[in-house]
């Protein structure tokens, strides 16, 4: 497991690639593995708020492509969020090699004024 951090310009289009290693050996995900990026903000109250959840259950190569698009964060302010990225594989094991992470989300220059 690790932290990474993401960055990106609100509304724009990001690939997130996921593959998952064993003892430093890669393993393939496989049909019934489910590979779930979620996004999310801290709230007032303490409770972190769902902003927006990309499933990926098809693979290419063995990996997942997460695919953020323009629409998932064009409704975003510039701020500052948190995600992680889990796993569960047809068997019902869950992993999560990406936990709690800062999602830092830009704003674009382009679309003012």
């Amino acid at each position: 497991m690790a932290q990474y951090s993401l960055e990106m310009v609100r509304g724009d289009t990001k690939y997130l690639t996921v593959e998952v290693s064993v003892n430093g050996e890669h393993q393939d995900l496989l049909i019934g593995d489910v590979v779930t990026m979620t996004v999310r903000k801290a709230g007032a109250d303490g409770i972190d708020a769902l902003i927006f959840a990309k499933e990926v259950s098809t693979f290419e190569d063995g990996k997942a492509i997460i695919h953020i698009e323009p629409e998932d964060t064009a409704e975003m302010t510039d701020s500052a969020y948190s995600y992680d990225v889990q796993i569960v594989f047809d068997n019902g094991d869950t992993y999560t090699p990406i936990w709690t992470s800062p999602f830092l989300l830009k704003g674009e220059v382009s679309l003012l004024g």
